[in-house]
């Protein structure tokens, strides 16, 4: 599901869904307790770059893959 760069400021709307095979969220401002309301998604591919929001969070890393 592409939600990239939508600026999505929550994820009610992903709560009803029981499995997501992958979740574009590339762009959008929430924080970590969003995340909450979807924690009983089985989500195969989970992608939450450039969140401004997430990247100051100190447990908040990047990884590259080269």
């Amino acid at each position: 599901m592409p939600f990239y760069f939508d600026q999505i400021k929550n994820l009610d709307g992903l709560a009803k869904f029981v499995a997501i095979g992958s979740l574009n969220l590339d762009g959008n401002e929430f924080g970590w307790l969003e995340f909450e309301k979807i924690r009983h998604l089985h989500i195969v591919d989970l992608i939450t770059t450039n969140n401004s929001k997430l990247e100051k969070d100190i447990y908040c890393k990047k990884k590259r893959f080269m």
